[in-house]
């Protein structure tokens, strides 16, 4: 207290308690010390000077500045997702700033000003979580229009505007600029398996800065920018996500119907609804969905209101001279709802519905204590020109009488109880059609006594639903509500609901426009009124990824690139041709992986068998050379193997020397199963194709010195099954060739047919490295042949064809550090981001939503996923697990060793960390349970997104093992410092793996194994009974300088940059070296960002 009165003393004024003011001159400086010493608890004073303001709560025990206050209990996140103290101060400069810019009639006192930041402080001191500049700002500009300073409040709006278009101008300038100067680091190292210095990848990284920019400019809620921006969550590939609109509202818009104001979003595509037109007139409509859009945030005002709506671009509005535009401009007057909202009864049941409206609105019942009624009946009088609703009583059956005493009274006798309890209690009004709540309203209005001040006050909660619901179809707008506890003038301690209203019609709703700026995206809805075409929305404003290609369906059934028709080949090494074409096309018109089956090639090596023997045999007849069933057999099968030679080898360098539209190699993985083929001859052939494969991939291509390397694509995946597994089965040659090959080339991956089996109840391949699909569950429901593919098979499980729709990660050890290792506190905050997670999600499938064929032919009209009509939107194929779309996440290791002091391979952490993986399960069932959509958690790769997400930890304090690298733990995998053999690695993640549906895959790190094949097959093995996918890192670089083959290290350079040096002649050159490493899933081979830099260099052996 002592404290507050120094202030007092070199005080301009002082504020206290919201509404009292007083300067410091005279006898207020002891009215105000008086308050001081007798505080309540909760009070708030503001002492203000020249060069100061300070706040002081009452706590109930003492009075605390709310800045130490807040410093503890309150921060602000600012737009770029920094979070700060909340600071006071800014707010009253902020307010003092804009009153200063008006002319001197038109400023505030500083008793308004000290008077809103007091409200503001008041507000923020309540808030549990941390709150946003535009919150805070939204909570001044309330408090200056609270006070009828209009003119501060249009110059504290238009400067939020201009900033607001300041933050949103294009931000691509300086990117594009950077990477044409190949000076852009962040872009170099992006992705390990893109070139940025030439020109095509350059192409691909401009169209995708301004993809990014304008996702984050317009395209995502504020929201999800924010978590992102904060590093919290990571939303994947922004650099193709733009995309179209249509004329339609945002979900959240706001708009009269029988039922109340509702929003677009609560109603069901062809739903129907009663709605206002602009006349006034309650007509029947429909509400429609048009799937995902980009919309415009309109702000309109009127003298007693402002309010925004999100529309998309070209939407038609009514104009008060009559005319319909699509081209709105900021000062433009919209047309007002001109019916009179008056009414009219033609019916008995509508009498009643008015006067069992003015019933529960009349404070007046009474008994009746005059002659000729019994001492049981009640009435209600009808006083001044009230009395004008006498007829609607009589009308309704109601006894009217005059009261004694008085020329114009009149009493309607009732059972005034019975009739408002029955009413209020069974909900009656919502069971009425649209005129009979309008009267109801009308009636209930009509009898309050404050009718005079458009406001309404009850105490009952009942009567609350009631008017919320049946108000605006009424034509009347709740301006306000306010909830007032009363202790004089009324019982004690009860509650007062009161409402301000304004009607929407005329004169009070001249809706101007104020401002017109790009908003975000969201399913766009809009209401088909079929007589004006009008409908009035809240406050009377009137308006008018990643796949598995079918290749089997497109090889056999024909397909189209490029406007040709492909029918279907006549020889293996025409499949091998058409499949790089339409790998390449699919890789152009997507982003994520594709992956493709060497099964579905195998059936064209029988095809091309039967063309080499007639050729062989007609060669030989025009020699006449006789040759025998034998020999014309092993001629026959000797060309063919050249023939599968060529195939294949088509395949391995069109897909390393392609360069799609995407700036890189397709990013396409190849599957390689046996029992996969629909009979023994053509497993014998399939088995010929994958031995071909494996022989070329174990040789590599060559690179510009000539020199044999390892290429990234095609990633190969090998099924370990019962026939190739054990020494005594049928193909183990097969199995000892791909350990080979993965021994010297780092692939192939491996799948365990056990395991897949066991936990999938199918075997089918990843979509790219490691993004798996849903087992299929539509099938048993009957749902059909929803695709139209060619190759439909009646109840079998279908995959080929099926997609990802995309990704978005959650950064597990920020949502711990933040917690602070409170965990209750780290559940809650957890859960807060898992429903940004989700929100960010429902934006990748909305903008999928509405997506016609035509934007992709390959994939929706020719056979990789669908054959769907020309027009024909992709939205069903969204449903009912035909596609997945993936919640990832990255640093299982991390957040467990924050939160529990040990790893989670240590007994005391798993339990924490198995709980984490169980709650986002749990979180994606809930998920697709609500909107049947498949929501499967993935385990995140991360190639460049574990520096990002290394860099928001950077915020916290240091911890080790948590935040002192520049890198995270990909998903659930053990820490790369961690030492454990490989198969105590394989069995301790398999676990994990289990509960990452939507894709993952282990891996060992181990040394030069190409002198101890047998130790590889032991480790496939072990993967066959242990896991469901898992792969083998080893080193397979290249110096150009020297010839060394040897492992390229990574060291340190004078300035602290990881950079990479061969061993041998000590070269840096990143241009005269080729490294392949994995990255996660895939092979990179050009090169990294240091996070993942300094995350290969930690990498320990496993074996």
């Amino acid at each position: 207290m002592d404290e507050i009165l120094k202030m007092i003393a070199n005080a301009e004024s002082i504020h206290y308690r919201g509404d009292l003011t007083h300067n410091k001159d005279g006898e207020d400086i002891d009215v105000i010390t008086n308050h001081i010493s007798d505080p309540k608890a909760g009070d708030l004073v503001a002492v203000n000077g020249k060069n100061f303001v300070n706040t002081y709560i009452y706590d109930g025990n003492k009075w605390i500045n709310t800045e130490t206050i807040n410093k503890i209990a309150v921060n602000v996140v600012k737009r770029n997702g920094q979070i700060v103290p909340f600071n006071e101060r800014k707010i009253i400069n902020a307010i003092r700033k804009a009153n200063a810019s008006v002319a001197e009639n038109d400023r505030m006192s500083e008793n308004d000003i000290n008077n809103i930041m007091i409200q503001v402080v008041n507000e923020c001191s309540k808030a549990t979580e941390n709150i946003g500049v535009e919150d805070i700002q939204d909570m001044v500009e309330t408090g200056i229009m609270k006070v009828g300073a209009f003119a501060v409040a249009k110059h504290y709006i238009t400067y939020r505007y201009q900033h607001s278009q300041i933050r949103q101008k294009n931000t691509t300038d300086d990117k594009i600029l950077s990477l044409v100067g190949l000076n852009n680091k962040e872009a170099k190292s992006e992705n390990s398996n893109k070139n940025p210095i030439i020109n095509s990848t350059q192409r691909d990284y401009m169209a995708g800065e301004i993809s990014r920019d304008l996702t984050k400019r317009y395209l995502l809620p504020q929201i999800v920018l924010d978590a992102w921006s904060e590093g919290a969550i990571h939303f994947h590939d922004s650099d193709y996500f733009a995309q179209h609109s249509f004329n339609c509202f945002s979900g959240g818009t706001r708009f009269i119907t029988d039922t109340g104001i509702r929003e677009f979003r609560s109603f069901k595509d062809g739903e129907q609804v009663y709605v206002k037109d602009y006349l006034g007139v309650t007509r029947l409509a429909i509400v429609h969905t048009y799937g995902t859009q980009k919309f415009n945030k309109v702000t309109l005002r009127t003298p007693q209101m402002r309010r925004t709506v999100k529309v998309t671009p070209d939407h038609r509005w009514l104009l008060s001279n009559g005319m319909i535009t699509t081209n709105l401009q900021v000062g433009d007057t919209l047309a007002p709802t001109i019916g009179d909202f008056g009414f009219t009864i033609d019916s008995i049941e509508e009498a009643k519905a008015f006067c069992i409206g003015f019933i529960i609105g009349d404070g007046t019942d009474r008994h009746h204590q005059y002659e000729n009624y019994t001492v049981d009946s009640t009435f209600i009088r009808l006083c001044g020109d009230k009395t004008k609703y006498a007829n609607i009583f009589t009308a309704a059956g109601y006894r009217i009488s005059s009261v004694k005493g008085s020329q114009n009274d009149l009493y309607a006798t009732m059972n005034y109880f019975a009739l408002k309890q029955d009413f209020l209690n069974g909900h009656a009004w919502r069971y009425m059609n649209p005129k009979m709540k309008e009267l109801v309203f009308k009636g209930y209005y009509a009898a309050d006594g404050a009718v005079k001040t458009n406001r309404i006050a009850t105490s009952d909660p009942r009567i609350c639903e009631m008017i919320e619901e049946i108000s605006g179809i009424a034509g009347y707008y709740i301006s306000s509500k306010q909830t007032v506890i009363h202790d004089t003038n009324f019982k004690t301690g009860a509650t007062l609901y009161y409402y301000h209203f304004i009607t929407y019609s005329g004169k009070n709703c001249k809706w101007v426009v104020e401002s017109i700026e790009p908003s975000d995206t969201g399913i766009a809805y809009c209401v088909n009124e079929p007589v004006t075409h009008t409908f009035t929305l809240e406050a009377g404003i009137v308006t008018g990824n990643c796949d598995l290609i079918n290749l089997d369906d497109m090889l056999q059934n024909g397909t189209v690139i490029t406007g040709t028709l492909i029918e279907t080949p006549h020889s293996f090494s025409t499949a091998c041709n058409i499949t790089t074409q339409i790998i390449a096309q699919v890789a152009s018109n997507q982003y994520g992986g594709q992956s493709i089956s060497l099964t579905h090639l195998a059936p064209f090596v029988d095809v091309s068998r039967k063309k080499i023997r007639a050729e062989v045999i007609k060669e030989h007849n025009e020699l006449g050379i006789a040759l025998s069933s034998e020999e014309i057999e092993k001629i026959t099968e000797m060309r063919l193997r050249i023939e599968v030679q060529k195939g294949v080898q088509t395949i391995q360098y069109q897909v390393v020397t392609l360069l799609t539209t995407n700036g890189q190699a397709p990013f396409i993985t190849v599957f390689m199963y046996l029992n996969e083929a629909r009979n023994e001859q053509e497993k014998k052939d399939l088995a010929m194709i994958i031995e071909e494969t494996l022989k070329q991939r174990y040789q590599g291509v060559k690179n510009e010195c000539g020199v044999w390397v390892t290429p990234a694509f095609p990633k190969l995946v090998y099924v370990l099954e019962e026939n190739n597994i054990t020494e005594d089965s049928p193909y183990w040659y097969l199995t000892e060739l791909a350990a080979k090959c993965t021994a010297k080339r780092m692939v192939p991956d491996y799948v365990s047919e056990k395991k897949m089996l066991e936990l999938k109840g199918d075997v089918y391949p990843p979509m790219g490295c490691r993004s798996f699909l849903t087992p299929d569950r539509f099938t048993e429901t009957g749902v059909g042949n929803i695709a139209n593919a060619g190759n439909y098979e009646e109840g079998k499980h279908k995959y080929y064809g099926r997609f990802n729709q995309g990704v978005v990660t959650i950064n597990l050890p920020y949502i711990a550090m933040l917690s602070h290792r409170d965990m209750d506190k780290f559940w809650e905050i957890f859960d807060k981001y898992l429903d940004i997670c989700h929100t960010a999600l429902r934006c990748r499938h909305e903008r999928l939503l509405g997506t016609p064929s035509d934007v992709a032919p390959i994939l929706w009209q020719h056979g990789a996923i669908a054959r769907l009509k020309k027009g024909e939107t992709i939205d069903k194929l969204l449903y009912g697990g035909y596609s997945t779309i993936s919640l990832g996440y990255a640093g299982l290791y991390e957040c467990t060793l924050y939160m529990t002091g040990k790893s989670h391979t240590d007994p005391e952490g798993e339990p924490f960390a198995i709980q984490v993986m169980q709650h986002m399960n749990d979180k994606t069932a809930e998920w697709k349970k609500a909107e049947n959509i498949d929501y499967s958690l993935y385990g995140t790769p991360m190639e460049s997104t574990t520096q990002t997400f290394a860099k928001a930890l950077k915020k916290f304090e240091t911890v080790p093992g948590v935040n002192d690298h520049g890198y995270i733990t990909n998903s659930y995998h053990c820490c790369v410092r961690e030492h454990m053999d490989i198969f105590k690695k394989l069995h301790f993640e398999s676990k994990f793996q289990e509960m990452s549906p939507g894709g993952a895959i282990s891996y060992g790190e181990v040394p030069d194994m190409k002198d101890n094949i047998d130790a590889v097959l032991k480790v496939l093995q072990y993967i066959y009974d242990t896991i469901i996918y898992a792969e083998l890192n080893t080193k397979s670089d290249y110096c150009q300088v020297c010839g060394y083959d040897g492992e390229i290290e990574i060291v340190k350079d004078d300035k602290g940059e990881f950079i990479w040096k061969c061993p041998n002649c000590g070269n840096t050159d990143q241009n005269k070296m080729n490294v392949a490493r994995r990255t996660c899933g895939y092979i990179g081979t050009q090169f990294w960002n240091q996070g993942r830099t300094e995350e290969i260099k930690d990498r320990v052996l496993h074996l």
